[in-house]
């Protein structure tokens, strides 16, 4: 069987520090790169962390069924620690922002600099790390 996820009881082993994290704003909405620190099952999602380009961290919960007809957005094959591509939408008919967009970018190790390269510029500095263990 391959891994997809953390369950809740395996997450809770790993002592995972969630306080960093914070969950999706209204004003969270547009383009980033991130590196994908940890993912663990809810009841009814699967709960990612992410570390932006930016530096934030979010937690993002992706469900089985979503706009782009792909279960939890592909994230169930997306390992721990790879760069993703993802798009936010932000507060709609006020729900609250979500991930609507996601594709992992194969080689790339820092968000910023995988930004960096979509945009052509130098608009963010610093680096990431993950403080989850791989798969």
């Amino acid at each position: 069987m391959s891994f997809h996820a953390y369950s809740k009881s395996q997450f809770k082993e790993l002592n995972f520090d969630t306080s960093l994290y914070r969950m999706l704003e209204g004003n969270d909405s547009g383009a980033a790169c991130a590196r994908l620190d940890c993912k663990r099952w809810g009841s009814r999602c699967m709960f990612l962390y992410f570390t932006l380009d930016r530096g934030d961290k979010v937690v993002v919960p992706v469900f089985r069924q979503n706009p782009n007809g792909k279960p939890y957005l592909g994230f169930a094959d997306i390992p721990i620690g790879a760069v993703v591509d993802l798009d936010f939408e932000g507060e709609v008919n006020g729900k609250k922002a979500r991930l609507i967009y996601a594709e992992q970018l194969p080689g790339e190790t820092d968000p910023a600099r995988a930004m960096q390269k979509m945009l052509g510029d130098d608009p963010f500095v610093g680096t990431t790390g993950t403080a989850c263990p791989a798969e």
